[in-house]
């Protein structure tokens, strides 16, 4: 069985990487994000003085913080700053986390782990991987959203203790390759295009679902239930009322996650409501909104009116992809229409 792995830290070839070649230097880089108890390198074998030799990068974007790291093996203990849980992803060799009584061991290729917003402790033999870093309370509603009936209080005491998950049954490898999909998308934006990515995908909200799934796999199952006792009549009752409220806001970015509390209902009967509505998939229904929307103004256009001005009054916060997204709609460019608008030729 070939199990998913997070081939090398993310961020490591864009601009945000940066070289560390001393305790303080690294201290300085962490400052700020973790109150730092003990940071010291580890000694390899063969070696006659312990070094820091390490690659870092760290983003934000979202409800989502990233820290990549690459080098030589370290021992430290921290306390987060901001209260922020993580999902630590390894790309190589091993990590064994203690907090309060609790021991977690994670191993590149074979797990990944779930760490409180707490103190805790790290002692590596390779430093290689990525952290996600998240509120607790932002992972709380996507957990909810994905499953309208899951009790929170219950949610919650899950997140209290670090835990190791295992990636090598089919249910884990699956969030977790949606997971890397995700964070893949990430590291694209900041590799080549130098910024941080699309709101309008919200990846975060994506990369929170994920995390939620791979660390309960049981939403799945409760959105599932939940789903079996709606009645079609409720369900499109809602998805009307949906398309409404998802129409007014076509010039904000909306998630997946903002859907499903607004509707009250998960992932699948939203699926299946909007399949039986428009054929369609509530993303790909509300981007044709966007995408008609931005047509309509362009016909209408005044003068002043430009390609940007249009995009952003239609939700889009990046112009390279509804010019991408415009072309593939209606086989001409925005700006070639309204070009085409302002000589007094009809679209």
């Amino acid at each position: 069985m070939i199990l998913p792995v997070l081939e090398k830290p993310l961020l490591l070839t864009s601009s945000l990487a940066a070289s560390v070649t001393s305790i303080d230097t690294l201290q300085a880089y962490l400052e700020g994000r973790y109150k730092i108890l003990v940071l010291e390198p580890v000694k390899p074998k063969l070696a006659t003085k312990p070094c820091v030799n390490l690659q870092m990068a760290v983003a934000a974007f979202g409800d989502i913080g990233l820290v990549s790291v690459q080098g030589s093996p370290l021992a430290m203990s921290i306390k987060p700053v901001n209260s922020h849980c993580m999902l630590a992803l390894p790309s190589s060799g091993w990590g064994h986390y203690q907090m309060d009584d609790h021991q977690v061991d994670n191993t590149a290729g074979q797990s990944v782990a779930f760490i409180p917003a707490k103190g805790w402790r790290l002692v590596n033999d390779a430093t290689g991987g990525t952290l996600v870093q998240f509120q607790e309370q932002a992972l709380l509603r996507r957990m909810q959203a994905i499953a309208p009936e899951l009790k929170l209080v219950d949610a919650a005491v899950l997140l209290k203790s670090p835990f190791a998950i295992q990636i090598d049954n089919e249910r884990a490898q699956q969030h977790y390759r949606m997971l890397l999909g995700a964070l893949q998308m990430v590291d694209m934006s900041y590799c080549y295009g130098g910024t941080d990515p699309d709101p309008m995908l919200r990846l975060d909200d994506l990369i929170l679902r994920c995390v939620a799934l791979l660390i309960n796999p049981l939403l799945a199952d409760q959105d599932e239930h939940f789903s079996s006792k709606i009645s079609q009549r409720d369900l499109h009752k809602t998805i009307l009322n949906l398309m409404e409220w998802m129409k007014a806001n076509l010039h904000t970015p909306i998630s997946l996650s903002e859907i499903e509390q607004q509707a009250g209902y998960g992932r699948r009967a939203i699926q299946q409501g909007f399949k039986a509505e428009v054929g369609c998939g509530p993303m790909q229904w509300l981007r044709k909104q966007r995408l008609y929307l931005a047509y309509d103004k362009i016909k209408a256009a005044d003068l002043a009116l430009t390609v940007g001005q249009v995009a952003t009054s239609c939700g889009y916060l990046n112009l390279a992809s509804f010019s991408r997204d415009f072309r593939e709609c209606f086989d001409v460019s925005a700006s070639t229409m309204l070009r085409n608008v302002r000589r007094g030729q009809t679209p």
